[in-house]
């Protein structure tokens, strides 16, 4: 039914929702950083407005039409713009935690939480085409 289909837009929305979220940050002060004379914060604001519409793009143009029931491979679009966020821009935050000279904390939390959902997300693919 279409209500169902609606149900994999939601997780594409976690990523307009952090995008705002970014914003509050850049008017409140925190999470502040540097990318190339950027403030980081509208900088992930950018990135994940863009995945967003591509996402939205994406799932509207090939996706709605086809899609008979909820397919959990459609949250993988924001764990995945979070993690390449977090990995790509959090050594330009003046308040990261180096965990050495390569990656910080929220880089290495991101790494494994990328690592964990690709895993479901093979499971949950093999149990629906029985490979």
């Amino acid at each position: 039914s279409k209500d169902f289909k609606l149900l994999n837009y939601l997780p594409i929305f976690i990523l307009l929702i952090h995008g705002f979220g970014r914003i509050g940050c850049y008017n409140s002060g925190c999470c502040a950083g540097d990318f190339y004379g950027y403030p980081i914060q509208i900088v992930s604001s950018i990135w994940y407005f863009l995945f967003f519409f591509i996402s939205i793009l994406f799932f509207k143009v090939i996706g709605f039409f086809f899609i008979k029931k909820i397919n959990y491979t459609y949250a993988m679009v924001p764990i995945l713009a979070l993690g390449l966020e977090r990995i790509i821009f959090d050594k330009y935050r003046f308040d990261c935690v180096h965990l050495n000279k390569y990656f910080s904390l929220h880089q290495s939390i991101a790494i494994l939480y990328i690592f964990f959902f690709l895993t479901l997300s093979l499971i949950f693919y093999n149990k629906e085409n029985k490979l």
